[in-house]
Formats: C-alpha cells, structure tokens, sequence
C-alpha cells in the first residue's frame, strides 16, 4: 500500500508538473498589455523610450523565457528584448516587461507617424501575435539642406538649432 501510495503521488507531481509546462506553450496564458512610449521630442531625429508590459496568472518558472519582440516601423530589423517579471500589486498575476528600451527615429524618414508593436514571446519560440501592445511616435521632419521656398499654410517648423 506504500508503494502505490508514493508511485500515486509521483504520478500526480509529474501530472501537475506536465500541465504546467504544457500551459506555458499556449499564448491564452497572456491576459492583458499594455505600456508607453515616450518621444523626446518632436522634430527629428527623435529618439523614443518604449516601456512594454505583459500580464499573466502563470508564474515565472511556468513561462520559461519570457522576450519581447519590437517592430519600430520603420524598415529596421525587429529585435528581441528578455522581460523581468514580478508580482502584480492585486497577488495574483504576474507582470513580464521591458522598462526604458530606446530607438532613434532620423531625418529623413518616409513617414511622419511610427506604429510600434511590441509582442510576447514564450519559451524563445512560441510567438503570441495575437496579444500586443501598439503605440505611435510622431516624427516631423526638418528640411534645412534644401534651399528652396517653403510654400505652407499654417503648420509647425522644425528649425535646426
């Protein structure tokens, strides 16, 4: 009886313990996002500050190697940032972010406004598209080199100092 009492027991851990890092594959372990961008300014170039953040009732050894993914939008090659994680202030969830990540924003853009997203990935290879955070950066672009006349109504100049 002892016997099938410890190889139950076993069974069960190895149960619990297979659901867990079955659960942590599965992007429905995301519940929210959210976070911010901070411009410095602007008229280019603009360097923006993004602070991006994931919520989830699974601790951090179920979610094995929380990154980020960042598209800033504009042509340059996404790339990957590893999340800290800690308890929510509510107990029971936890927050995965990245804080004070920077990108540089140059004259000459093709586009006045960025679309960044930012998207969870789980154990380096499940990629959750499906929960992100977006935010917008509004770059103006300055025209210093060109010599010509500015033909405009009533708009905002960026002047080089």
């Amino acid at each position: 009886m002892k016997t099938f009492t410890i190889l139950l027991q076993t069974w069960v851990l190895v149960l619990l313990l297979g659901y867990s890092a079955a659960n942590a594959q599965d992007c429905s372990m995301i519940t929210g996002a959210g976070g911010d961008i901070f411009p410095d300014k602007r008229c280019a170039p603009v360097v923006a500050t993004l602070q991006a953040r994931f919520f989830s009732p699974a601790s951090q050894p179920a979610i094995a190697n929380f990154k980020i993914k960042v598209s800033w939008a504009d042509g340059s090659a996404p790339e990957i940032f590893p999340a800290s994680a800690s308890l929510n202030a509510d107990g029971t969830s936890w927050v995965y972010e990245i804080k004070n990540i920077k990108h540089t924003y140059p004259k000459g853009g093709e586009d006045c406004n960025y679309v960044v997203e930012a998207y969870p990935i789980i154990n380096n290879t499940v990629e959750c598209t499906s929960k992100f955070y977006r935010g917008n950066v509004t770059v103006w672009d300055t025209d210093d080199e060109n010599g010509g006349e500015l033909a405009l109504s009533s708009f905002l100049l960026c002047m080089p100092r």
